[in-house]
């Protein structure tokens, strides 16, 4: 039996998320049985909060909060879906894999997001991108998300040898002494924050050109006491990411963008 979806369960159609809050999902988590060389039976289960499969859904201000799946805790993208997410926020999610976000096989486009607090047990504690596909993350906070200790766990994502993984506008902190962002494929980072990575250095694994720097603490206050409701994903008084982003990419008042959650054009919410 494999169980998807423990909030939503999404297969071939294209619905429009927005307003959302998907919490305490909670589905089995794998199991194996009868053990030994036998066995034959086992339960695996994906999307704590939303399972979407050969989907083009879109997501639009939605929380992802306290869910739980072997994989995805708060969001799997399977089955060549493009998925689409501006406005959202991954707090206090946990699976084996891919607390916050897994991707298999699979596009993923997310804007103005923020992805904290989430543990996965083995890789990727934010994001687990596996297979094939691409993952593209703009203006974001990747905040104290943590995985297994290894070199290779990603703490914060964990991506596969033919996934394309691009990190922008991106404030990132974390609080183990493991790699923050670990890649087998294609990837790049630009216009980017990291705080605290740890004595394995902030990346692990093949990355191209990459712009990351260690600034502090750049937000206001992300407790991880599993209450999204209190937490403060805006930036400081001060910030050294303040309009330091892609001067490609505009805020809201038409200045050069600000890194992190509340940066570039849809920065206002």
């Amino acid at each position: 039996d494999d169980f998807c979806g423990g909030g939503a369960y999404v297969n071939g159609d294209d619905p429009q998320f927005s307003d959302m809050v998907f919490e305490a999902g909670d589905l089995p988590e794998f199991a194996q049985e009868p053990t030994g060389a036998w066995s034959q039976a086992w339960v695996s289960s994906a999307g704590g909060g939303v399972c979407a499969l050969s989907s083009a859904a879109t997501f639009d201000d939605v929380v992802f909060a306290s869910n739980y799946a072997d994989s995805g805790g708060g969001l799997y993208v399977g089955s060549s879906s493009t998925v689409t997410m501006v406005h959202g926020w991954f707090d206090d999610n946990s699976a084996s894999d891919g607390a916050g976000i897994t991707t298999d096989a699979s596009d993923l486009s997310v804007t103005n997001t923020v992805i904290a607090c989430n543990t996965a047990t083995v890789d990727g504690g934010g994001v687990f991108a596996d297979t094939s596909g691409s993952v593209d993350f703009t203006n974001i906070v990747m905040a104290m998300n943590t995985a297994g200790t290894a070199s290779t766990n990603g703490s914060q994502t964990y991506t596969g040898s033919s996934v394309t993984i691009r990190l922008w506008n991106m404030v990132a902190q974390a609080s183990t002494t493991s790699p923050m962002f670990y890649n087998q494929g294609t990837g790049s980072i630009g216009y980017s924050d990291s705080y605290n990575a740890g004595g394995g250095g902030t990346t692990q694994g093949a990355w191209g050109a990459t712009s990351i720097s260690s600034a502090g603490s750049q937000y206001t206050n992300i407790s991880c006491d599993g209450n999204w409701q209190n937490d403060d994903a805006s930036l400081v008084a001060g910030a050294s990411v303040i309009d330091a982003g892609d001067p490609s990419i505009l805020d809201g008042d038409g200045s050069r963008s600000d890194e992190g959650a509340y940066g570039g054009p849809e920065g206002t919410w």
